[in-house]
């Protein structure tokens, strides 16, 4: 069962972003064909998730939130994953999807690296000595200087941009 699973999905979970673990709101289209969850991430961050199965609704929901998106500056990254089937024991395929709402590239906290979708989804690049030792400078709390730049760089007004997306999501049905 999930020991296979999770034997078999190893990989996809390295990155910061497919490992949280609390949500703000989650939306179901359909049934939940597509889950989608508001992640308490430091940057503004949907994740939507399907089975292979649904990947035409996947889609559709992610143009709904584009929509809704428009023209913020945005990152996308796409993983897939493996999972068990409780019912069945049967290893299913899933694609993630994350979307990341942004004000703008650079923080004022590392002016020098731009934010890309590897830092979106937790994955800083220092490029020199001087930027590794800002990146992982900080006393271990969680909130050192790679949260504070993807807090400062967030969309402005995360409650609004929310309730617009799930107003797009309902509209599928």
């Amino acid at each position: 069962g999930s020991a296979a699973a999770s034997t078999v999905s190893n990989g996809w979970d390295c990155y910061a972003v497919s490992n949280v673990d609390s949500v703000y709101d989650l939306y179901d289209v359909e049934g939940g064909k597509v889950e989608v969850s508001y992640l308490k991430y430091p940057v503004f961050c949907v994740q939507l998730s399907a089975s292979d199965q649904n990947l035409e609704l996947l889609g559709n929901s992610l143009a709904a939130i584009m929509e809704s998106i428009g023209d913020s500056p945005h990152n996308i990254g796409f993983l897939n994953r493996l999972q068990s089937n409780d019912d069945t024991g049967e290893i299913e395929r899933f694609t993630d999807v994350y979307v990341f709402a942004r004000s703008k590239e650079r923080s004022s906290v590392i002016p020098s690296l731009k934010l890309g979708i590897s830092e979106m989804m937790g994955v800083f690049h220092a490029q020199s000595d001087d930027e590794l030792d800002l990146l992982t400078k900080g006393d271990g709390d969680g909130e050192g200087p790679m949260y504070q730049a993807l807090s400062d760089i967030s969309h402005v007004d995360e409650e609004t941009l929310w309730e617009a997306i799930k107003s797009k999501l309902q509209q599928l049905a």
